[in-house]
Order: structure tokens, then sequence, then C-alpha cells
């Protein structure tokens, strides 16, 4: 009985830890992101997963397309949903 109890308790705890509530600043509301995974896909011509600097100039992703330099880390040419994700961290992280 004892070991059913103790299980049980410590069931309890990790759920509550999971319950906690993320501050609100942090967490992202997902249509925003849902719309620019949107239009990552429209400007993704060749379905090659990046974008190259012509593709973000088709006018679907202006926010890349002007900021193309910034968010292309790694200076590659094109432009990864990780580096668009970390670049759009920064620009949101500022913002109060």
């Amino acid at each position: 009985m004892r070991k059913i109890s103790v299980a049980a308790l410590a069931a309890l705890a990790v759920w509550a830890t999971g319950c906690e509530k993320k501050p609100a600043a942090k967490a992202e509301p997902s249509a925003k992101r849902e719309a620019r995974d949107a239009r990552w896909e429209k400007a993704d011509a060749n379905r090659d997963g990046k974008l190259s600097r012509a593709e973000a100039a088709l006018g679907h992703t202006p926010g890349l397309s002007s900021n193309f330099d910034k968010i292309d880390a790694n200076k590659d040419g094109f432009l990864t949903r990780e580096e668009r994700e970390a670049f759009v961290a920064v620009r949101d992280g500022g913002k109060k």
C-alpha cells in the first residue's frame, strides 16, 4: 500500500509541475507562428526547406527579405527556419 501512495504522490508532483502556467510574455501565440509558417511555405518555391534571396524577395515574406543579411547567420546565402526563429526570438525579446 505504501508503494502505491509514494508512486501516486510522485505522479501528482510531476503533473502539478507540468501544469505551472508559463509567463504570457514568453509564450508566442500559435496563430502568429502558423502565419509565419504559411508564408514560409508559400515562399519556398522549390520546397527545399530553405529560402534563397530570390525566394525571399518574391514578396511573401517581406520581413525576411528586408532583413535577409541579418537573418542569414552562417552567411551561406540561404535562410533556414532555425535562423528565422532565432531572429524572431531576438527581435521580439527586445519588445515589451
